[in-house]
């Protein structure tokens, strides 16, 4: 077999074939008073745990690197210093390889893991693919515990033994950082729960978490690793017990050995390539549904509104002589949970029309986009709404916006108007205080069901509707009626749920109109844009 190549003196050595231009690589991290040799070495074949990976064919696009580092029974830097020496290493020596993975022994799977933890706090690039624990004391060591009992036992009986052991404790931060109760491996453990089991915590920025695939080998006749420390939070997918002791659980006789057979398994399975932006963004969308189970629930949306285009009705109002069309909400109730007695409406206003509005969980919110208009009449339009934002009373700004709004409560058989209140403004938004009637204040925290209807405007000339799920909706019913003669009806879905929505279009001449509708969940983020082109006189058409 291959002997090591030393690629930093005393630190970082190789089995590296010659010309390799390999991007994979196993690294071996041997454990407390371990070597990066001696340590995967069977006394009775000769053969090296690295050595057969070096050299099994089918793993022939993996290197091979050992890490050392100084530790004995009587010293030893701290296990957080060593994993520090062990980024270096990997950040300076193997940079060029995209995909490694760890293959750890004893407190050789510590230093991996707070190395791994390193690198997700400082969201940095993260080369690890994998890590395979063999009798790693995640949760401790409990001959720690037993040799600090003797040690105390020991002072009453043989004081100079006793005096040992006391110094030993002190004096070897390996040993103290080992035992069960210690403050580093409680820390290590909760921080790895945060940002490495079943992918972290969504609490966490997605990335300084990782989705990593951990295996844990345990041995039965350990006597240094208990298995429930060893298991650590893995389970029977992850888990894989052998019937060796502590030192011999990582020194396999040869290829067929199962001790050899497991990792080789694990290497395989880490093969496939992993784009860092990919799986950003699998993890942000996968954080979206999870968070769902905390966020409101609508169930039931029945939902119409008209869009009168390039019509103009005979109220006369000020914004219909400035590039507006009345839109008019003529239908939209759900069900959900009544959050308290003070509600809130929403109205928000441009290219993205103002998100934002959104995290104050209002019962609903007219979003007024902007994005499909011409620059020039964008402006024009924006200096409209600005105007009226900025330069009125934030009452009267409403009341010009919103010349009509009712929002009621339907529970226990009965209807309950919301009392509108103050208005608050902000950029590009506004939000209305809804007041819920003191004979209802017993139905917070149950389900009812919200009724809202409301005229309002939006940009004459725009072709287009978008419709936002917010939160978690099961089952919508929607209905877009279009005030012209349409061409057709064009639609692009978001997320969704399992299946798309059914659609329905209608065309009537002087008007058009969109069903659409889904029994299925709708998740939140969801948005459906529907499009449609006015068909012009010459097309024989009313306009």
């Amino acid at each position: 077999m291959a002997s090591w190549q030393t690629v930093t003196k005393d630190v970082l050595f190789t089995l590296r074939r010659t010309g390799s231009k390999n991007v994979r690589a196993a690294l071996f991290i041997h454990g407390f008073t371990g070597h990066h040799e001696e340590t995967w070495i069977n006394a009775s074949t000769g053969a090296s745990f690295p050595g057969l990976l070096q050299a099994d064919t089918e793993l022939s696009d993996y290197d091979v690197f050992g890490f050392q580092y100084r530790t004995s029974a009587v010293s030893g830097e701290s296990i957080k210093k060593i994993a520090r020496q062990l980024a270096d290493e990997i950040e300076q020596r193997m940079s060029r390889y995209e995909q490694i993975v760890v293959i750890a022994h004893s407190m050789g799977g510590l230093v991996a893991m707070h190395y791994i933890l390193i690198q997700l706090r400082a969201a940095r690039s993260l080369p690890i693919r994998g890590v395979m624990l063999y009798a790693v004391p995640i949760n401790g060591s409990h001959l720690v515990s037993m040799a600090k009992a003797a040690g105390i036992a020991l002072k009453f009986v043989v004081p100079r033994a006793g005096g040992l052991f006391g110094w030993l404790r002190g004096q070897n931060e390996q040993v103290s950082q080992l035992a069960p109760a210690s403050e580093f491996v409680q820390e290590l453990n909760d921080e790895w729960a945060l940002r490495v089991v079943n992918g972290g915590h969504s609490s966490e920025e997605a990335k300084r978490r990782s989705l990593l695939p951990v295996r844990v080998v345990t041995g039965t006749k350990d006597l240094v690793v208990r298995e429930v420390s060893a298991k650590g939070t893995y389970g029977a997918i992850d888990w894989h017990p052998l019937d060796f002791g502590h030192v011999a659980v990582v020194k396999p006789e040869d290829a067929t050995d199962p001790r050899y057979l497991k990792a080789k398994d694990f290497l395989v399975q880490c093969r496939p390539p992993r784009d860092r932006f990919a799986f950003l963004r699998l993890r942000e969308i996968s954080d979206t549904l999870l968070n769902a189970q905390s966020q409101p629930l609508c169930r039931n949306w029945n939902y119409e509104v008209h869009i009168h285009g390039g019509a103009q009705d005979s109220e006369g109002d000020e914004l219909l002589a400035e590039g507006f069309s009345p839109y008019v909400v003529t239908q939209c109730s759900y069900q959900a949970i009544l959050s308290g007695k003070t509600l809130r409406f929403g109205f928000s206003w441009g290219g993205t029309a103002g998100d934002d509005v959104w995290k104050e969980s209002p019962v609903y919110v007219h979003q007024i986009f902007t994005r499909a208009l011409p620059e020039s009449e964008r402006a024009k339009l924006s200096e409209v709404i600005d105007d009226i934002l900025r330069k009125r009373q934030a009452a009267a700004s409403w009341e010009t916006i919103f010349p009509k709004l009712d929002v009621a409560i339907r529970h226990g058989g009965k209807r309950y108007e919301l009392v509108q209140g103050d208005v608050e403004r902000g950029n590009s938004m506004m939000l209305r205080e809804l007041a819920v009637p003191a004979e209802l204040s017993e139905a917070v925290t149950q389900e009812v069901t919200f009724d809202i209807s409301f005229r309002s405007y939006a940009p004459k000339t725009v072709e287009e509707f978008t419709l936002r799920f917010p939160f978690l909706h099961v089952g919508f019913e929607g209905l877009i009626v279009v005030h012209e003669d349409c061409k057709e009806f064009s639609v692009n879905q978001y997320l969704g749920g399992e299946k798309e929505f059914e659609l329905k279009p209608e065309y009537f001449g002087n008007k058009s109109q969109l069903k659409l509708l889904t029994e299925d969940i709708v998740l939140p983020g969801t948005r459906v844009e529907v499009e449609w082109q006015a068909r012009s006189q010459g097309e024989g058409g009313a306009s």
